[in-house]
């Protein structure tokens, strides 16, 4: 339409959620924990993309996957640490929506004696700047930020000086970042 939006970038968060389900569902495991957040209006397409990843692999995949949505704020979030905790376990791979929910996810199992990649498998749909030196050990999705921001600043150069831009909209698919949070799983004495 005429106003539809143009030259722009978009990460593609939904493949963000599929590739987090499908990484782990690699190592074994068959149940999965996704926790996101509470949707709000004209909240970050993330939000909604990357559960709704999530929930499309699992069903491809035949994997179990439940969705924790909290509300993530003071005053609030403690209402979902006792379901959280419940859900986490040796044989279920938790999912977080960003880094400060997976750091959340980390305490919440700290509480009841377990360490993410020791006692259960935790992961994150994004990866921060600062993650290498602050988590590095997460096994998560990452997006090529410099690259976004390179293509972002040539784009603009191109407008500046009135060239044609090449693509009204470019879409970015994250990697998979191969940490230390996902153990093997449990050997059955069955």
């Amino acid at each position: 339409g005429v106003n539809a939006p143009s030259n722009y970038l978009r990460r593609d968060e939904r493949a963000a959620g599929r590739l987090a389900v499908e990484k782990i569902a690699e190592k074994g495991y068959e149940d999965m924990l996704f926790v996101g957040l509470d949707r709000w209006e004209n909240c970050h397409y993330s939000v909604v993309d990357r559960p709704g990843g999530a929930v499309e692999a699992a069903e491809r995949l035949g994997v179990d996957l439940e969705i924790l949505d909290v509300v993530f704020m003071p005053g609030e979030v403690e209402r979902f640490r006792k379901p959280l905790g419940d859900g986490i376990h040796p044989n279920r791979a938790v999912i977080a929506w960003n880094i400060g929910l997976a750091e959340w996810c980390g305490h919440v199992a700290a509480e009841r004696g377990m360490i993410p990649g020791r006692d259960f498998a935790l992961a994150c749909c994004e990866s921060l700047e600062d993650t290498d030196a602050v988590w590095p050990e997460l096994s998560r999705v990452d997006f090529d930020r410099r690259q976004m921001g390179l293509d972002a600043a040539n784009m603009l150069l191109r407008v500046i000086e009135n060239e044609p831009v090449d693509a009204s909209e470019r879409v970015y698919v994250g990697n998979w970042l191969e940490g230390h949070t996902i153990p093997g799983l449990p050997v059955s004495n069955a």
